[in-house]
C-alpha cells in the first residue's frame, strides 16, 4: 500500500499533536497510529528542527 504525500503530511501533523499536545509518549503513538517508533521520533525531530 503505497501512502501518498498528503496522508503522510496528515499522518506527521497527528503524531506532533499528539507528541506536544496530548504529551504522549513516542511508543504509545506508535502504538495508536500503528506506525514503527522510529518513523514517529523521525517526524517528531522533523518538527523541531
Amino acid at each position: 500500500m503505497k501512502i501518498t504525500k498528503e496522508r503522510k503530511a496528515e499522518r506527521e501533523s497527528l503524531v506532533y499533536s499528539l507528541f506536544f499536545v496530548k504529551k504522549m509518549k513516542i511508543k504509545d503513538i506508535a502504538k495508536l497510529l500503528k506506525i514503527h517508533r522510529n518513523t514517529v521520533s523521525k517526524y517528531i525531530k522533523k518538527h523541531l528542527t
